[in-house]
């Protein structure tokens, strides 16, 4: 599991301990990647914390703000375990995901998700994010529900591809490099919960910019080479 943070102090511990809750008992074999993305806060030292007491916590830190996509790009690299997944350590969704998703494994490649309520995100949110899926399904013809929702990869299918962009529009990038592969897939729900402490950015403009930057990156990879 990697749980990407930046000044996330209100949340990391919690996210952390979901992660632990939601795999303690059903598997052993399990590490967590915290990614300690040049946060300025308490962030790395609360996560260390935890890691003093449980081998299975691994603490990394960018020395500044890479991005999302670099960390994410680094803990593919760190990873040691079969299947990688994303926990974001703003908490916003439950871990409890994974336990519905890696029984799902059995005959596909990978699970992606959606949300199975969108009412606790703010209408604009909704409203691009929407906007968001029907343009990519258009374009990539696909089916999709959610871009961005959890999933469970195998680490060799994510080293197999490019990821050419950043922020959480590697998210989208990812699935549809994947899907365009031919690899197998299923799309669960997963239950959203909001945020307890902090403001999301997913309404910054540096992630709307990053949307129309995976889509032309996509569109000139798949139908232009």
């Amino acid at each position: 599991m990697v749980v990407p943070a930046l000044n996330e102090e209100d949340n990391i511990q919690a996210a952390i301990k979901n992660v632990i809750e939601a795999v303690s008992g059903h598997w052993d074999d399990y590490e967590v990647l915290v990614m300690n993305d040049g946060s300025t806060d308490r962030t790395g030292v609360l996560a260390e914390e935890m890691a003093k007491n449980n081998p299975k916590i691994r603490v990394v830190h960018n020395e500044r703000n890479l991005g999302y996509g670099t960390s994410y790009r680094k803990a593919v690299g760190l990873a040691s375990k079969e299947y990688i997944s994303i926990f974001a350590g703003d908490n916003e969704i439950s871990a409890m995901f994974l336990r519905d998703f890696l029984p799902n494994l059995g005959d596909v490649d990978f699970v992606t998700s959606y949300p199975s309520t969108t009412h606790k995100r703010v209408w604009l949110r909704r409203f691009l994010s929407k906007t968001f899926i029907n343009t990519m399904n258009f374009i990539f013809r696909l089916k999709l529900r959610c871009y961005t929702g959890a999933f469970v990869y195998r680490v060799s299918l994510v080293r197999s591809i490019p990821i050419k962009s950043d922020g959480l529009m590697l998210l989208p990038e990812c699935l549809v490099r994947l899907i365009k592969a031919g690899h197998r897939f299923r799309q669960v729900p997963f239950e959203y919960i909001g945020r307890k402490g902090g403001k999301s950015t997913a309404l910054s403009s540096k992630n709307l910019l990053g949307g129309v930057r995976v889509l032309l990156i996509l569109m000139k990879d798949i139908y232009f080479q």
